[in-house]
């Protein structure tokens, strides 16, 4: 009895190691196909955060704050009138350049007991750009008459209509054209509430204008300022002649009172460490954080200072770290 029962112990013993066995090599089966599932899950994952990663070279651009406001164009004009009753006929093109004296245009008179009408000839009487649009305020927008006339009031209580008949005809003394001074800088005055122009008193100021729709920024410097009740004028030189604005007394520009020049980047390049801003960058094949300079973030961009034209900047950080190698050299 007791031989039997040492040889079912026996038999017991063997199983258990037997299952043990079983039991090991399943699990280390199990941790390999783990290892090489994670060796492929890993390399699966670099290789999409490689597909998605954008990369682009870091270009000099421009953000500006800008708004619209009315501005008033103030230039050096003459008047030329009609030296006798009659309708006016240029002989001049609109826009093109005259000298003083030269022959612009002709007033022919009524007809009358049978004779044709009398003909009397027009002079320019300076050097410029000819103009045939009147408005009965010709010679008031100029620089000299900047501290006497509110050119804002003025044009609000004026219907800015040229005042000429239907039929053409013209009293003597009208006028019937003017001739704009184009070697003259183009000047602009417009309104902002006092507390913004305060801190511009004394001060060398400068802000930037767009004339035309497919037109960049240009700078104005600001020549005077006038303080009337809670506003101030002030008075701009765009620093040339813009014969875009040759027919307007007041236009709508967009402007810009702050500018920011540097690397212009989406907003989302820049990644925080700690108090300190960067961008990923790449650098032998590698991706590497580099600390950045942000001069402003607008309109979900960024413009940044420390990085170089041409570098290489990761556009969507998210799939990027560091050290991760992008692609060989």
């Amino acid at each position: 009895m007791a031989s039997s029962s040492r040889i079912k112990l026996r038999r017991k013993r063997v199983a258990q190691r037997r299952l043990a066995l079983r039991i090991m090599a399943g699990l280390l089966v199990l941790a390999a196909a783990a290892a090489v599932a994670g060796g492929i899950g890993h390399w699966a994952w670099m290789k999409l955060a490689r597909a998605r990663v954008k990369v682009d070279m870091a270009r000099v651009g421009v953000l500006e704050e800008t708004t619209a406001l009315e501005a008033v164009v103030l230039s050096s004009e003459n008047v030329i009138t009609a030296p006798a009753e009659g309708r006016f006929y240029p002989l001049v093109a609109e826009g093109e350049k005259v000298r003083k004296g030269q022959r612009v245009g002709s007033m022919l008179g009524r007809e009358g007991a049978g004779r044709a009408g009398e003909v009397v000839a027009v002079f320019s009487p300076a050097n410029g750009i000819f103009c045939l649009h009147t408005d009965g305020m010709e010679g008031m927008f100029t620089r000299s008459n900047w501290e006497r006339i509110d050119f804002f009031e003025l044009l609000a209580a004026s219907k800015n209509e040229e005042r000429r008949e239907p039929s053409g005809w013209v009293q003597q003394g009208a006028p019937v054209a003017r001739v704009v001074d184009n070697l003259e800088d183009t000047l602009l005055a417009i309104e902002v509430p006092a507390a913004a122009g305060e801190s511009w008193e004394g001060s060398y100021f400068e802000l930037w204008v767009k004339i035309g729709a497919g037109d960049s920024y240009k700078r104005a410097a600001k020549i005077d300022q006038i303080k009337t009740g809670e506003k101030i004028r002030v008075l701009l030189s765009l620093g040339y002649f813009c014969e875009e604005l040759l027919h307007q007394r007041k236009v709508e520009l967009p402007v810009a009172f702050k500018r920011w020049k540097g690397i212009v980047v989406p907003a989302e390049c820049v990644v925080k460490r700690g108090e300190e801003n960067g961008v990923f960058v790449v650098r032998k094949g590698k991706v590497v954080w580099k600390p950045v300079e942000v001069k402003a973030f607008l309109q979900g961009q960024a413009v940044l200072g420390g990085l170089e034209e041409g570098e290489l900047v990761i556009q969507n950080p998210r799939w990027a770290w560091e050290g991760m190698l992008l692609f060989a050299n």
